[in-house]
């Protein structure tokens, strides 16, 4: 009996022997298969690490899409105030989008225009006329007032705008 327990003893330190040894082996496989899965992975970030943005025709990636500074420089269509000490009189006082066109009247060889302001208050307007800040009337026909406004940025563009002011008629609104 004691052979018997002694073979059963021995057969099972044998296996476990020949199994933690294999185990050791499977653990060792994987282990350097692990390695060389990251050696792979290790080439294919170092070819990722060769690629080089081309700036020619592009944006910076890096750098917002929106930016107030750049935006405001290059988009500012506000006008530069040349005259602020200067008072203004007439029909400088009036923007000719404050104005409504009521009449276009032919005196002799010359064509007038009558407007009014919000309070309903009348005034002539004649060809070269100044109006508003920066705008003067060009040319008053049959049908309408053409203004021309031109003026200077802070970017040092400078800007000019057509306005056409239109006699409304009765079913206009």
């Amino acid at each position: 009996m004691k052979l018997i327990v002694k073979r059963c003893i021995l057969s099972v330190v044998t296996l476990f022997v020949f199994g933690v040894a294999r185990g050791v082996v499977w653990a060792a496989e994987t282990d350097f298969s692990n390695e060389s899965k990251q050696a792979e992975e290790g080439q294919n970030i170092r070819d990722v690490d060769k690629f080089q943005y081309k700036f020619e025709d592009r944006p910076d990636p890096f750098l917002p899409f929106l930016s107030q500074d750049r935006g405001r420089d290059e988009l500012d269509e506000s006008p530069i105030d040349e005259g602020e000490g200067k008072a203004l009189t007439g029909m400088q006082l009036f923007e000719p989008g404050q104005l409504r066109l009521v009449a276009l009247l032919k005196i002799g060889n010359k064509n007038v225009a009558m407007a009014e302001d919000i309070a309903g208050k009348g005034y002539r307007l004649d060809e070269n006329m100044l109006i508003g800040r920066h705008g003067i009337i060009n040319r008053i026909t049959e049908e309408q007032v053409e203004i021309t406004e031109s003026y200077k940025t802070k970017t040092g563009r400078v800007v000019t705008k057509e306005i056409i002011m239109r006699l409304k008629k009765e079913g206009d609104k």
